[in-house]
Formats: structure tokens, C-alpha cells, sequence
């Protein structure tokens, strides 16, 4: 009996050795035909094996495929939906024997995803599987799941090895391309939970991505989490929420948090160039976010930059043309620390701090952008410059076709005169425009106390009889130059100038006109104002 009982155990082992050990022996490339026609009847796609198949069971099941294919809808752009130039993957031995599939690791070498909408709406993730009678319009069913994914998968870990993602969308006539993909991916189920870690280039920006996302139950809000960061001002953004309605109509409420060491450096890698050198602090930002495909709005917007923060909101309407409507308000500006800052330089940003490839150079023509319509309103209690206090500055402006209005912009400068300009910004030959007015209106009383502040002497006249100035000036202008032309008061004359560095300002007298200037002015007294940096150290003629 017990020679018996040696022998069955032997016959057993023999048969499973055999088992484990002969398909190691067996060239599975006889077996591509099958595996492609199996694989085809499932995505209703035809898959091609270019290179060889390896099949192994220890230690774990495991299949290898090089150069494999799936292609694509017919009229897509590429031929291929995905191409790998290799594949491995490798299960778990003993729940495979329980019934359920738990693969250990997925490793796909230089995989190329092709995702396209087409012109006629069809998108090509969406698969069709085939039976012989004909064809079904969804992807292979499992019983009892109304999603036609078989559950009972988790997957351990998914490598991907420097991989290519590109999306395009015929209709909308836009592609976006992701390169140099290395992440990690792992889902419990097929309904998640799923996790992300890795790191891709996008618009040739490097970028760090880490994403877990809850399981996915019908009727449920699934909780999500998000963190990215880019290499270029060492700049990152938190995303924490949840997804409502996932499988139909998705939409997000959460909060999302951004920061910086450098706001010049994070938009340098999308317009190269030199910056003024106060976006080149830290900054943060934070709001509660609520977003759908049709609308995005931000509450409880909170914007630092430095040592200046400000609050506001935000809310869009999203689809053909765009409609957002912003507003800012900061409490205090100090523009003298702004103004001492060093330019921060161009240069090849990505290169220097990210690593990669520098961004190609664009077209220096300047454009305003089409089939969107903004409005923005932004205010500040008080400004510092030149030991001045500028205060209640506001700025409202509006962008619609291709041109931006400005229906106020206003502050109250010290000794209480009132600056204000209004006009229209446009690009008619690729180059900006402004075309408005600039209106001025004094206070008598603040204009006493600015006249001694600013040395002009102690009128022995009260401020009452102190004219209040008002002024208007038409302004059309483009980024070469600027043209001032007095429209009222004392003097009329014209300047012209380079916008980004205006140095002298000149006047002609108007002898019929009568001054609106204070009446008794010292000897010599008004061009001691200008030498000691009266009209901003502008130089003055006439």
C-alpha cells in the first residue's frame, strides 16, 4: 500500500513538472494566429504580433510579446491604436487557481496610445466585440455586469516605460501629445481603487503626477486626489475632492491649491523671454472648486505673490465660446519693492531647471484671442510709489472679439486728484493698440498740501481759490510709441515716446488760454518741483 501511495505521489509530480516545465519547451509562435484571433474577437480590432511569444509558469505564469499592434478605427489619423515594442505579464499562480486573475506586473516597454475623436463623433477607445452571427455595439460582457469588465482582475502593478500618449479631436480641430511617460499604475479591481505615480512631458514641459482615485459605484461620488508638479519654479498643485456622476455626466467640487518659488520661472516654460523681476516671487494660490463639462467656478479665491495677497472669484461657461467673469481685490501693493526688482532674464527655463528639451521659438506677433469673452474687475486699496500712496485703484476691462475695452481705470493720487482712463486695446496689425482718453480732476484742499509737500512754497491764497485742474487726453498709441494730445486746460502740445521707457514730456504754452495751475507760485518754484521729481522726474520743456 504504501509502495502504491509512493507511486501515485510520484505520477503526480512527474505530471505536474511536466505541466510547469513543457510549455518553457514549446514555441508559442505557432500559437500568434490563434492568440490575434481571440484578442480581435474581443476589441473587435485586428491585433498583430510582429515579434516572437515567450509563455512561462515558474515561478509565476508569465507571457512576453514583442512589436504588438492594435489597430485603429477606419478614418482615423493613425493606423494603429496602440503599439508596444514589448509586452509582459506576469499573474499570480495560486489565486489563479481560486478563479481570480491578480497580475502581479504589466510592463509595457515604448507603448504609443492613439486616442482620436473623429470628425463624424465616433471615438476610437470605445471597442466593439465580434461574434461570429456579426458584430455588438459594446465591448465583450461579462454576465451579471452591466459594464462589461470582469471584476475578479486586480492588478498589482502596471510599468510604463517611456511612453507616447496623443489625443486628437477631428471636429474641434485640436492634439495634444504627451512624451517621455514612466509611471506606475495599480488598481484593485477594474472599478478601482486606482493609483498613479509617474512622471511626462507635456508641450514640452516636464511634469510629476501622482493621482488616486476611489472605487467606482454607481450612484456614488468617488473621492479623488491629485498632486502635480513641475520642475521649472518648483511650482505644485493639490487637487482634493470628489467626481459626481462618473460614468455619465462627471462633475468636481473640491478645493485645489497651487504654489511656487517662482512665477516667472512657471511661465517662462510657456512664453520664453525676459519677465519684470516681481513675478519672479513665490506665490500660492488656493479656492473651492466646483467644475462640469459646461460650467467652472471658483469661490473663496485666495492669491499670494510675495508679501501682496488678494481675494476674488472666478466663474466660466465652457464649450464652443468660452464667458468668464473674475474679480480680484488687493489690500496694499508696495510698487517701489516691485519696481527695485531685477528682471529675470530669458533663457532656455527648461533647460537650465527642468531637464529637457527647450520650447520651440514662437511668433513674437501679438494677438488677442477670439471666440472668447472675459470680463475682469481688479482693485487694490493703496499702492506705494515713491514713498507716495496711491489709493482706491480700479481697473474693470472686458476682452470680446479680439479686443479688449476698458470701461474703468481709476486711482486717487496723493493730494487727492483723481486720475482715470478709458479706452479700447486691439491688434489690428499684429502689433498692440490703445486708443482713449485719460481725464484728471483735482481737490483744492489736498492740492494746498501737495503744493508744500513738493516745494512749491505756502501760498499765502486759502485753497478755495486753489482751481481744481481737470484734463483729457486722447491717447492712440501702439507698442512702438504713444501720442498725448491736450484736449482742455492751460497747455496743449503732443509727446511721443517709447512706451516701455518714457523720459521727457514737453508743453506748449497757449497764450489766450488762462492758467488753472495754483495762482502764486514762488520764483522758480515749478521748476524746482520738476527737479525734484515732479511728473515722475520727467523732464519738462516750455
Amino acid at each position: 500500500m504504501k509502495k502504491v501511495f509512493i507511486g501515485v505521489v510520484g505520477v503526480v509530480l512527474i505530471l505536474l513538472a511536466t505541466a510547469l516545465i513543457v510549455p518553457s519547451f514549446i514555441d508559442w509562435n505557432d500559437y500568434k494566429d490563434e492568440i490575434a484571433k481571440r484578442a480581435g474577437a474581443f476589441t473587435g480590432r485586428e491585433l498583430v504580433i510582429g515579434g516572437d511569444i515567450g509563455l512561462t509558469l515558474l515561478p509565476a505564469p508569465a507571457l512576453v510579446a514583442t512589436d504588438v499592434r492594435l489597430a485603429n478605427v477606419d478614418g482615423a489619423a493613425d493606423a494603429d491604436m496602440i503599439r508596444l515594442k514589448s509586452l509582459e505579464i506576469r499573474v499570480a499562480l495560486g489565486p489563479l487557481l481560486s478563479g481570480e486573475i491578480q497580475v502581479g506586473k504589466v510592463k509595457l516597454v515604448e507603448p504609443v496610445v492613439n486616442l482620436e475623436i473623429l470628425a463624424d463623433g465616433r471615438k476610437n477607445w470605445e471597442f466593439a466585440r465580434r461574434h461570429e452571427g456579426g458584430e455588438t455595439a459594446a465591448p465583450g460582457s461579462a454576465p451579471g455586469d452591466g459594464t462589461g469588465l470582469p471584476l475578479a482582475v486586480r492588478l498589482d502593478s502596471v510599468e510604463i516605460e517611456n511612453g507616447v500618449v496623443v489625443y486628437r479631436d477631428a471636429a474641434a480641430g485640436t492634439a495634444e501629445r504627451i512624451d517621455d511617460l514612466n509611471a506606475t499604475v495599480s488598481a484593485t479591481s477594474l472599478r478601482g481603487p486606482f493609483a498613479f505615480t509617474g512622471r511626462l512631458r507635456v508641450r514640452d514641459i516636464p511634469l510629476g503626477l501622482r493621482i488616486a482615485v476611489g472605487e467606482i459605484v454607481e450612484g456614488r461620488a468617488v473621492p479623488i486626489t491629485m498632486t502635480l508638479t513641475t520642475d521649472p519654479g518648483a511650482s505644485r498643485v493639490d487637487v482634493r475632492g470628489i467626481v459626481r456622476g462618473p460614468t455619465d455626466s462627471p462633475s468636481f467640487e473640491g478645493r485645489v491649491t497651487a504654489e511656487g518659488k517662482s512665477l516667472a520661472r512657471l511661465i517662462q516654460t510657456a512664453v520664453p523671454g525676459a519677465l519684470p523681476g516681481f513675478l519672479g516671487q513665490a506665490f500660492d494660490a488656493d479656492g473651492e472648486v466646483t467644475a462640469s463639462r459646461s460650467d467652472l467656478a471658483i469661490a473663496e479665491l485666495s492669491v499670494r505673490l510675495g508679501e501682496t495677497r488678494a481675494t476674488g472669484t472666478l466663474s466660466a461657461k465652457l464649450g464652443d465660446e468660452i464667458s468668464a467673469v473674475g474679480r480680484l481685490a488687493a489690500g496694499r501693493i508696495d510698487l517701489d519693492s516691485w519696481l527695485a526688482m531685477p528682471t529675470v532674464p530669458a533663457g532656455s527655463a527648461l533647460t537650465a531647471e527642468g531637464g529637457g528639451r527647450s520650447a520651440k521659438p514662437k511668433d513674437a506677433t501679438f494677438q488677442l484671442p477670439t471666440g472668447i469673452n472675459v470680463s475682469v474687475s481688479v482693485s487694490t486699496d493703496a499702492i506705494t510709489y515713491r514713498g507716495d500712496i496711491v489709493r482706491r485703484a480700479r481697473a474693470n476691462a472686458d476682452l470680446a472679439g479680439g479686443e479688449i475695452t476698458i470701461s474703468q481705470m481709476s486711482a486717487l493720487l496723493p493730494g487727492g486728484s483723481e486720475v482715470s482712463l478709458f479706452g479700447f486695446v486691439s491688434a489690428p496689425d499684429g502689433a498692440p493698440q490703445f486708443d482713449g482718453e485719460r481725464g484728471e480732476i483735482g481737490r483744492p484742499a489736498r492740492r494746498a498740501r501737495l503744493a508744500r509737500r513738493r516745494h512749491l512754497g505756502r501760498s499765502t491764497r486759502p485753497p478755495s481759490r486753489l482751481c481744481r485742474p481737470q484734463q483729457a487726453v486722447g491717447v492712440p498709441g501702439t507698442g512702438a510709441g504713444t501720442e498725448h494730445r491736450r484736449a482742455g486746460g492751460r497747455f496743449a502740445g503732443d509727446r511721443r515716446g517709447d512706451l516701455g521707457d518714457f523720459q521727457a514730456i514737453g508743453f506748449r504754452r497757449r497764450p489766450d488760454d488762462r492758467s488753472n495751475q495754483p495762482r502764486r507760485l514762488p520764483a522758480g518754484g515749478f521748476r524746482r518741483w520738476i527737479g525734484a521729481g515732479g511728473f515722475g522726474g520727467h523732464r519738462v520743456e516750455g
